[in-house]
């Protein structure tokens, strides 16, 4: 009897002991998997600040296309791609690119031309908030009426994205005309004349320049029609010809009246009357700055002494606007071996202002001597030198500032 209960009270004891061995390890491990929890929660709101889509799929979002070129049978254009998912991308090599010339701003595959699909064969992985810039070319002649190029990234859908509305870009596919350059060519008291060069920097061609007009104001500061800006003519460019993508025309305008006191700016605008649908209608404008303009010319020596070297000279006020005194415009001169002014080992002849109290209207000249001082040194058969060393004038051109003369008395 004792023998049995012994043996019932042992195994009783080894149960319960197995039992509470069980317990423990349970309760252990539960409570080893709560910290790794909480730090993957920790971890998916740092990633969710800094605005990188947390959904759980990969999110594909492209960017920034810009139009590079175009010829008649293409339109290259550059974008960007970033990944905005918390998890890589392992390849892009399989991503492809879908292009379509559009009548709108929608992908309509049933009435949309198709302009080629590519794929990005880029092998390398893209992690989370990284970005590639890449090119691509859509191909076909633009049909007629087709005026947007659409393009989308990972158009077969071989990653699955949490956002499939942010693949597409809309590139304008229009004309667009900027100036190139524009410039004084003479000037008088009620008129400026100028060159201008356009440029068609869309993917269409302008079909006519006939009516596209050109505007000319009078203004104190950048800004286009602002309060206060004066017309000064507009026309027609009356040109019977188209200008294709890439192509530039060269042509004269002038304005047609003086300039008013306070203005210092001509702007000029093309297609003011916005005859041309264009791709951009904001790049239409040019500032020509309206300064003066002092030309020295017909430098000639008429004396010499061992210290001093005498010369005549013209100037003339090439601006368009009078010059109110020419009193404090300096001359500054060099010796010189060549014609070079403030060449290398060139030696100061001093210099000083013309103390003249008088103004110079626009188109107007004078001439009088001056003298470069200083024994000639050997070798130095030039005198340079530079009218307004001082800046004392705002000029448009300070190139023409400059002069030499040859010096026959040696």
């Amino acid at each position: 009897m004792r023998t049995k209960n012994l043996i019932s009270f042992v195994f009783t004891l080894f149960v319960t002991l197995l039992l509470f061995t069980l317990l423990y390890v349970f309760v252990t491990e539960t409570a080893s998997l709560k910290p790794a929890a909480s730090s993957g929660t920790d971890s998916m709101t740092v990633m969710s600040n800094s605005g990188i889509n947390t959904a759980g799929k990969l999110d594909l979002v492209v960017s920034n296309a810009v139009i590079i070129s175009s010829t008649d049978t293409s339109i290259r254009y550059s974008f960007t791609i970033k990944n905005n998912s918390i998890d890589t991308i392992a390849s892009l090599e399989n991503v492809s690119i879908h292009n379509f010339y559009s009548e709108d701003t929608d992908i309509d595959e049933a009435r949309d031309a198709d302009a080629g699909i590519s794929n990005l064969d880029i092998k390398s992985s893209l992690a989370p908030g990284q970005s590639y810039t890449g090119t691509c070319f859509a191909s076909g002649k633009i049909p007629k009426g087709m005026k947007y190029l659409i393009f989308k990234v990972d158009a077969a859908d071989v990653l699955d994205e949490s956002d499939e509305n942010n693949n597409t870009q809309v590139l304008s596919l229009r004309p667009d005309l900027v100036f190139v350059d524009a410039h004084i060519t003479s000037t008088s008291d009620k008129k400026i004349s100028y060159t201008y060069t356009i440029k068609n920097n869309g993917c269409l061609p302008v079909a006519d320049l006939y009516n596209i007009s050109i505007q000319n104001l009078y203004s104190a500061n950048s800004t286009y029609n602002d309060k206060g800006d004066m017309p000064a003519g507009g026309s027609i460019l009356g040109c019977k010809r188209s200008l294709a993508p890439g192509e530039s025309f060269t042509a004269t305008f002038y304005s047609f009246t003086a300039v008013p006191a306070g203005m210092n700016k001509m702007l000029l605008k093309i297609d003011s009357c916005n005859i041309e649908e264009e791709a951009d209608e904001t790049n239409n404008t040019y500032t020509i700055e309206l300064l003066d303009d002092l030309q020295i010319t017909d430098v000639e020596v008429i004396s010499k002494t061992p210290t001093q070297v005498t010369y005549t000279y013209k100037i003339k006020n090439n601006g368009i606007k009078i010059i109110p005194s020419i009193f404090n415009v300096s001359i500054q001169h060099f010796y010189s071996a060549n014609n070079v002014f403030n060449d290398a080992g060139d030696v100061s002849a001093g210099g000083g202002i013309l103390g003249i109290n008088r103004s110079l209207a626009p188109g107007e000249s004078y001439s009088g001597t001056f003298s470069a001082f200083g024994t000639v040194p050997d070798g130095m058969n030039y005198v340079t030198g530079m009218i307004d060393w001082g800046d004392n004038l705002k000029e448009t051109n300070e190139e023409n500032n400059k002069f030499s003369t040859f010096i026959p008395y040696k």
